[in-house]
Parts: C-alpha cells; structure tokens; sequence
C-alpha cells in the first residue's frame, strides 16, 4: 500500500546537505525511471527512493520535527503531530513535504479547507508530488467533485504508474453516482 512505503520512507531520510540541483537532477532520474519501469519490485524500490529525497529537508532541526511529527501521529497523538508540523512549515516553507505531511493530518481531522490549502502549497513547491496529488483526488472525491479528482489521479499516474490501487480508485470513480446540490 502507498501508505505503508511512504511511512517507511519517512523513517528512513538521512540528514544530508542539500544541493537543489542534483536533488533535482536525481528526482528527474528517479520519475523517469518509475515511469518507464515495468517491474513491480524496482517501481517499489524507486517509489520508496523518491519518497526519502522528498523528506530530506537538509536540516537536522526539520528532520527532527518531521520524524517526532510522523511517531506522534503513528501514536494517534494528532494534535502532537499537526504542532511539529506547524513549526516544520513555519521554520521551512520552501519543503514541499512540510505542507504535505500536514495535510495529511488535517485530512485525519476532516479539515478539507486547510488539506486543500496545504496539498496546493505542496504542488506549487513540487509539482510532481504523486502523493499530493493522490491526496488533493481525495479531498476532491470528499467535496463530491469527482471529475477534478479523476484529473489528480491522472496526474499523478503520468508520474507514477505503479501506484498501488490506482486502476482500482479511478475505476471506482469512474462509476460514481453524480452528486446534486
């Protein structure tokens, strides 16, 4: 499951500096790779690879906020988790992560305006953030606008076809009711 590798993955992000090109260059290597593998072990290690660029902040303070956020909500200590993530996006407002984790808790705590806010943050920060794009389907999916979360899960499966329940989600909403005001 997506969840399960992007967990892992938050565990495991080193405290490295941080070149923004060659961070770059290997995220542009990286997603080509993902899309062009057919193998579903070496999409998974690629997926999980990605995923440990993405929490790499090159902080060691950040790191540190974001590794006790994501134990706190691992702990379902919520409100822990959404005050480091605060400070995270406070201290960092340039890591596209920052504002992705926290959307994830405010997606917890049903908090869709403030989700959508920071999924969007994220996107302008990281535009081939499959994650937050697989997350901004499922607020969309919530707010009843299923076109809108077909086009996210779109985007997000030119990025990473291999993402776990993928074909599975879009088909279900494909054959959504529409909804009516």
């Amino acid at each position: 499951m997506m969840t399960e590798r992007y967990l892992a993955a938050m565990e495991i992000a080193t405290d490295r500096p941080i070149d923004r090109d060659s961070r770059e260059r290997e995220l542009d290597r990286l997603l080509h790779r993902l899309s062009a593998t057919r193998d579903a072990d070496d999409a998974s290690d690629v997926e999980m690879e990605i995923w440990s660029l993405w929490a790499e902040s090159g902080s060691r303070t950040i790191n540190f906020l974001l590794d006790d956020a994501t134990n706190a909500l691992r702990d379902g200590e919520i409100d822990r988790a959404l005050t480091l993530m605060n400070a995270v996006i406070e201290w960092a407002p340039r890591f596209p992560e920052g504002w992705n984790r926290r959307a994830t808790i405010f997606m917890i705590l049903h908090n869709n305006k403030a989700a959508l806010k920071d999924l969007r943050a994220a996107l302008a920060l990281e535009p081939r953030h499959f994650g937050a794009l697989w997350s901004l389907s499922l607020i969309h999916e919530a707010m009843g606008d299923m076109d809108a979360a077909i086009a996210e899960l779109n985007r997000a499966r030119a990025l990473n076809p291999h993402i776990d329940g993928l074909d599975e989600r879009l088909d279900h909403l494909r054959s959504a009711p529409p909804e009516f005001d």
